[in-house]
């Protein structure tokens, strides 16, 4: 299953042939509500007001956002191409467009509520246009395969899992970790072999290039990506040295040159030297998102430890932190009557992402995972690997005023 640093495996299809390199295919969706402009850039510098309106930072409230469930869930019902998986980042397009980066992901019918025959695939975009979904990926000799599927024969065992992606200079950039099953125990059942920044078309989502990360041993870099001033700011992970908490560092490029030489942020500067990197937060869980609201960042993640359900904020006046006044936003679920899934043995979350172009204002949009331990049930019911949506509001310094 998608990230948690360390990520949970699912059962895939195999299928055996030759190496895939043809045009991406496109499966046209039905029409759908809820499209959005993502969010401008991040302002280029930390304003005046943010060290006085940091300590009244706070979580208002939080919420389900059925509506943006409904729309995904419509979509998946259809058959038409992505009928579930997990990930879900998603990217803000030229024309209004939304770029949705799915993981472990299903092709096939949905008949009553089930999957009687799918294809799984490891990675694929579902592009959002207006008020239509289109799922893309490649396929061979009519075989749907994942989008990047670059030097991976078929029937391997390796893969790629996206991390997040991001226009610039023309294009959309996805970084992808690439893994393995080794074939003998592992604690997740796969490993993690390095990463690569993938470049593709806007119109056609045809790959322009590949480029390999470098200093990508360690640190999952690209976990999240956003615009600063003339700046692609670019987050990595890393898990900590107790196993349960994730070590986040801070990389950037040129707006204009992703693959140009990156610079890492050492704790005061800006080095050249990846090895320099300085770990900038130590209480993120495997997958986490930093934002603004008003002028201050904000760091989204889930709890530290093993599949942990809650949902955390903490601030800070600058991208890389220090990010501190911690507070609970949200409690996860996969359970619940709307969602067709009560009564599912073993269910579990994971993987919070916050969705920019959907955030307004003080309030944030974000989604998380939902699986099962039981993997028997996931073409049964195909409500299970679906992301779910909600919306947290966030108090700021001006709101917190007039309660004071």
């Amino acid at each position: 299953m998608k990230r948690c640093v360390a990520r949970t495996p699912l059962v895939s299809l195999v299928v055996s042939g030759v190496l895939a390199s043809l045009a991406p295919m496109v499966t046209s969706g039905g029409a759908v509500a809820g499209a959005s402009v993502r969010a401008a850039a991040l302002d280029a510098s930390t304003t005046p007001s943010c060290p006085t309106e940091l300590p009244h930072m706070a979580v208002a409230s939080s919420r389900p956002d059925y509506a943006m469930d409904n729309m995904m869930r419509s979509y998946a019902n259809s058959g038409r191409g992505w009928t579930g998986g997990d990930g879900g980042e998603s990217v803000a397009l030229a024309g209004g467009r939304t770029a949705w980066l799915f993981d472990d992901s299903y092709l096939g019918k949905v008949v009553r509520g089930a999957r009687p025959e799918s294809v799984f695939l490891h990675n694929m975009v579902v592009v959002q246009d207006q008020n239509s979904l289109t799922t893309r990926y490649r396929t061979w000799d009519r075989t749907p395969l994942e989008l990047m599927n670059r030097g991976i024969p078929l029937g391997s065992k390796r893969f790629y899992w996206s991390d997040d992606g991001i226009q610039a200079d023309g294009s959309l950039w996805v970084t992808y970790s690439k893994y393995y099953y080794p074939g003998k125990p592992t604690v997740f059942g796969f490993v993690r072999l390095g990463e690569v920044l993938v470049r593709y078309s806007l119109r056609t989502m045809r790959t322009e290039s590949v480029t390999r990360v470098p200093d990508a041993a360690r640190v999952i870099w690209g976990t999240w990506m956003t615009y600063h001033g003339p700046y692609v700011y670019i987050y990595g992970a890393e898990t900590a040295k107790d196993g349960l908490s994730t070590d986040v560092y801070l990389a950037r490029a040129h707006l204009s040159d992703l693959v140009s030489p990156w610079q890492y942020w050492d704790g005061s500067e800006w080095s050249s030297d990846a090895s320099l990197a300085a770990v900038i937060s130590n209480s993120a869980g495997g997958q986490f998102s930093v934002t603004k609201v008003g002028n201050v960042y904000v760091l989204v993640t889930m709890g530290t430890g093993y599949l942990n359900r809650r949902v955390s904020v903490s601030f800070s006046c600058r991208p890389m932190g220090p990010f501190t006044n911690r507070k609970l936003a949200y409690t996860t679920t996969g359970r619940g009557g709307v969602y067709g899934t009560n009564g599912i043995p073993g269910l579990y979350t994971y993987g919070v992402t916050v969705h920019p172009e959907l955030s307004q204002g003080d309030q944030l949009v974000i989604s998380y995972d939902v699986n099962t331990s039981d993997w028997a049930l996931l073409n049964e019911n195909v409500n299970i690997v679906r992301p779910r949506y909600a919306r947290i509001n966030i108090i700021t310094s001006a709101a917190a005023a007039l309660t004071t």
